[in-house]
């Protein structure tokens, strides 16, 4: 190859080069000027409000009372504060990592219908409004003010999204029932079907009796029965499954308040397996424990109840059946 053929490769492969790294900075000039342009600001111009809505499918609102946040639709019940003041606390903070301009349907960013919303409303009655949609790959997730004029992207390290997702039984705070071990009972009954067995506890030797069908109670290593495994076990057997689950009866979440019998009927509380317990320390408890239901990780739970709490909690369902196997063998 001559000195002048290589001279006109070499002048060939610059003027490629340079052509190559001129469209790469096309490419990339106005990514950059959409992210480092003009510096944007929190969504939300309101800092003070005195109602906050927000939510998924489903909005609920919440309005300052006398400084407290309460459920608007029912003021009595006892909500968390800080589920509000961690939004409150952050609106000024609600800003955009970008600003695009709308190229699909609102539907394609998950804005129309939105996937959650965030409403707040100061004491003048300015509302300001934020819906936030589909994930934008791994830089955030969209949003559109109430004009939805112009689409943004919120940073997915911004927390809005976690917090706007709270449900109402998210947010309420009741009394929660105290988690309890088997030593800290002295007599309890289950009963569920129409059937129910009774124990006491001696804590001084440390052993269960069981009420006979007579009124007499035998020890717990002195009375048989035959299990759902077809095999023979003593009393002792059936309690010690019981004792294991025990401290599982707590809960896990809140599903309801304040139900309507059809609510509870729908919940599974037709039938439920009742637990009544007194305590050492000479308290008296009734936990009923309904249906059950799967959440959105494949979790399965039930839901129970504490008589004089209007709550409906939940607990892991495999705590349950030691219960129903209990009173299936030993019930009378």
């Amino acid at each position: 190859m001559s000195a002048k053929i290589k001279k006109s490769l070499i002048i060939l492969v610059i003027v490629l080069a340079v052509l190559i790294l001129a469209a790469v900075a096309i490419a990339v000039i106005p990514k950059l000027s959409a992210d480092e342009g003009d510096e944007l600001t929190s969504l939300f111009t309101i800092t003070d409000p005195v109602s906050v809505a927000f939510g998924g499918s489903e909005v609920e609102e919440y309005v300052l009372t006398d400084g407290t946040w309460c459920y608007a639709e029912n003021t009595s019940w006892p909500i968390k504060q800080n589920g509000v003041t961690r939004i409150v606390e952050r609106l000024s903070e609600i800003i955009p990592s970008r600003s695009l301009e709308v190229s699909d349907s609102l539907a394609a960013y998950g804005i129309e219908p939105a996937q959650y919303t965030l409403t707040v409303t100061d004491a003048n009655g300015k509302s300001e409004t934020v819906y936030i949609g589909n994930t934008a790959g791994e830089s955030g997730v969209y949003a559109m003010t109430g004009d939805k004029d112009v689409l943004y992207i919120l940073p997915t390290d911004s927390n809005i999204v976690s917090y706007v997702a709270s449900t109402i039984y998210n947010m309420l705070d009741p009394e929660l029932p105290a988690s309890m071990g088997e030593n800290a009972i002295s007599e309890m009954t289950v009963s569920y079907g129409g059937k129910s067995a009774t124990f006491t506890r001696d804590a001084d030797n440390d052993s269960w009796s069981y009420l006979m069908e007579d009124g007499t109670y035998v020890v717990e290593e002195e009375y048989s029965a035959i299990g759902s495994d077809g095999k023979s076990h003593t009393v002792r057997k059936y309690l010690n499954d019981v004792g294991e689950v025990i401290p599982d009866v707590k809960s896990k979440g809140v599903k309801g308040y304040e139900c309507s019998d059809a609510e509870l009927s729908d919940m599974g509380f037709d039938d439920p397996v009742v637990l009544e317990i007194s305590k050492t320390d000479g308290t008296f408890i009734v936990y009923r424990i309904g249906g059950s239901f799967t959440d959105d990780y494949g979790t399965e739970y039930s839901c129970f109840t504490v008589d004089g709490n209007p709550a409906v909690f939940y607990m892991p369902a495999a705590s349950v059946a030691p219960f129903i196997e209990l009173v299936n063998v030993l019930g009378r």
